[in-house]
């Protein structure tokens, strides 16, 4: 049997050239959990993004995951709101990668994630690739 892993973050892209860890700083009092630079690998990334992740998880249950995600990340919303009010370029994704093993994960969104989303303008991307 193999586990089924992946990780669940959310993220704070924009393309723009000047968009650094200062900028992101002056509104969030959340330090990310990674932050990667526009082109900061020659031509990849193609986004400056500000990542706040789970970690890896392995045979995760999902929903769990998302909500002690969204524990960190909601005392913060008026800060996130603030910013993209300022920056109405920048895009908010709330992310589930998953590598499927064994273990078939539900996949459950709360309303309580729902309207996090919402308020922050941001979207929901899930990936789900079969196992590596």
């Amino acid at each position: 049997m193999r586990d089924t892993t992946g990780y669940i973050y959310f993220t704070i892209a924009t393309e723009q050239d000047d968009f650094n860890l200062d900028k992101f700083n002056k509104y969030l009092t959340l330090k990310p959990t990674k932050l990667r630079r526009k082109f900061e690998n020659g031509k990849t990334p193609i986004s400056t993004s500000w990542e706040y992740s789970s970690g890896n998880l392995i045979n995760p249950d999902c929903y769990e995951e998302i909500e002690k995600l969204l524990d960190r990340l909601e005392p913060h919303q008026t800060e996130f709101q603030k910013l993209k009010n300022d920056f109405p370029e920048l895009y908010f994704v709330l992310e589930v990668v998953l590598y499927m093993g064994s273990e078939t994960p539900a996949l459950h969104f709360s309303q309580r994630v729902i309207k996090f989303i919402s308020f922050v303008n941001g979207s929901i991307d899930c990936d789900i690739y079969p196992e590596y």
